[in-house]
Order: C-alpha cells, then structure tokens, then sequence
C-alpha cells in the first residue's frame, strides 16, 4: 500500500482533476463528508466554493489544499476497502473534522483512492503538516496493522533468491519493494517511514560471479 501526498495547492485542482474523471466515467465519488448541505444536491462547484469559504477563514495559509492518493497493488484491496482505509487515515492526519472528499478510481492497473480536503479547519486553524509524508505511510502502516520488520524480513529472503553479483542489483531489489535502501561501510539499511527497519550486513551476501553460468 502506498499513499502519496501532493504539494500543498492554492485552489482545489483536486476537485476539478476527480470530477472530470467521474464525467468520464472513470471514477466514482465515495465520500463527501462535513459539508452544510445533503451531498447529493451538491455539486462540482458547490464542493468547491464551500472549501474555499473554510479557507478564507485564514487568510495566511496560502497552500489550501490536501491532496493525496493511497494506492494498492494491483485489484488486492476492493473499493469498500479502500474507502474505509481512506476514511481513517483522513481522521490519523488530522483533516477528520474537515470536509472532505474521496474519489476511487480504477482506469489504472492499480485500484487507489484520492482525498482532497482542507489545509484549514473549520475554526480557522491551520491542519499540522509537519514531517507529513512520514506520518502518512506510518499512518497507513498503523491501519493496515503492517509488521515492517517481518515484512523486511520477507522481502530480504525473496530479493536473496535472486541472483546478483553487486549489492547495488540487491538495492534496486529491495527498492522495487518501497524500501528506502542505504549503504554504509559494511552495512545495507533499510528503512521505512523515517525509521531502520533492518539492516543487511554485506559480508554476509554470496555474490554470483558475473561470468558464472556463461562457461
């Protein structure tokens, strides 16, 4: 699972860019919570205008908009299963009493989601994003209830039944998995949301010899 946060916008391109995917048909409104009005008889504009005017309560934050995915692999998760992920992790990031909107989507090879809210609450305070991206992919990990290191551990073994002859392909490897891969003397870390999950020591690794199974 991977949850992806946009840069901070000025104007809620999230709502334009989703709903012109549902005009589309390629993507389905899930949730639109925490506005005045029935959200059935809301509409593009409406979703909107009415986020706006719960911005203009602070005029000092220029970057009004939240906009993020959370993408599975593949159809693993289903779209109930997303939204009720989606739905969580709005309410972990602090953006629960905000409104909120949740779009699935399902034109790419991966099922994902995307949130958009807003940077301001509803008392005019600005929503903590600080080491945001962090707190997102833990905040995911905490929902789906991930052990990281029995998953590193797994992902380990399965990269060491390649062969490779340099602990860069090792790297790439792991990579490929969402790992966050660092080397250091004797020492390949790997590291998830800002902390060492595991760490390879490189003695250890049996290189294949870059000729081998040419002769």
């Amino acid at each position: 699972m991977i949850v992806k946060i946009f840069k901070a916008a000025k104007s809620f391109a999230g709502v334009n860019y989703n709903e012109r995917k549902n005009e589309n048909g390629k993507s389905e409104l899930l949730v639109a919570e925490n506005f005045s009005i029935a959200p059935d008889r809301l509409k593009k504009s409406d979703y909107i205008a009415y986020m706006e005017n719960v911005c203009n309560t602070n005029k000092r934050v220029k970057g009004r908009q939240f906009h993020a995915t959370i993408s599975c692999k593949g159809r693993e998760y289903s779209v109930e299963q997303l939204k009720d992920i989606a739905v969580q992790f709005v309410k972990k990031m602090g953006y629960g009493e905000n409104p909120y909107l949740i779009y699935f989507h399902s034109d790419t090879p991966n099922n994902h989601v995307h949130i958009v809210s807003t940077r301001v609450d509803k008392q005019g305070n600005k929503v903590n994003d600080k080491m945001e991206r962090v707190r997102a992919q833990a905040a995911i990990n905490e929902i789906l209830n991930v052990d990281l290191e029995r998953k590193a551990d797994k992902d380990i073994q399965e990269a060491k039944a390649y062969s490779f002859t340099t602990a860069g392909q090792l790297r790439v490897l792991l990579e490929r998995q969402g790992w966050k891969v660092s080397v250091k003397g004797d020492e390949m870390k790997l590291s998830r949301c800002g902390k060492n999950i595991s760490t390879i020591p490189l003695s250890s690794l049996e290189f294949k010899e870059p000729d081998e199974g040419r002769k």
